[in-house]
């Protein structure tokens, strides 16, 4: 993901073009003179920007000049997960993000597979628990059947 700053002090950055833009201009104080519109739907045309040249947009430098901004920088972001705890049951997961929600700081719940299937990682682990479950509800029963 693109992330973009357009203040000399390099402390705010946008994830949006658009919002930089409009960013820039709150902070000079100014309106901006021309309708700020995304990249995308600037990119291959050629528009009159707020100096009054006529420029052909073709890339994010292009796009910047267009709206009279000249120092800009843009970094790549990349978000990693790692993986911190595993539950078999959704609602222990959910616990669990609420109990250490202080140490997690931005986490989510997610469910991945080993690969083809779907079946995941713990699939013969999970029947193993599943059967062990089974034969002790079978026993229960067996026991209150006895008693009665």
């Amino acid at each position: 993901m693109l992330k973009f700053c357009v203040d000399e002090e390099h402390e705010d950055w946008y994830e949006d073009e658009k919002e930089a833009v409009k960013q820039r201009y709150e902070w000079i104080e100014e309106e901006c003179p021309i309708e700020i519109k995304s990249f995308d739907d600037l990119q291959y045309k050629r528009v009159t920007g707020t100096d009054g040249e006529e420029r052909f947009i073709m890339n994010l430098d292009d796009y910047f000049k267009h709206y009279g901004i000249e120092n800009y920088d843009i970094a790549w972001v990349e978000k990693e997960w790692e993986n911190v705890a595993f539950f078999f049951i959704l609602e222990e997961a959910k616990h669990y993000l609420k109990y250490q929600a202080h140490n997690l700081g931005k986490s989510r719940i997610y469910t991945y597979s080993a690969g083809y299937d779907n079946r995941g990682d713990f699939t013969h682990f999970r029947n193993l628990l599943m059967k062990m479950g089974q034969e002790l509800n079978k026993e229960s029963n067996q026991k209150e059947e006895a008693v009665v």
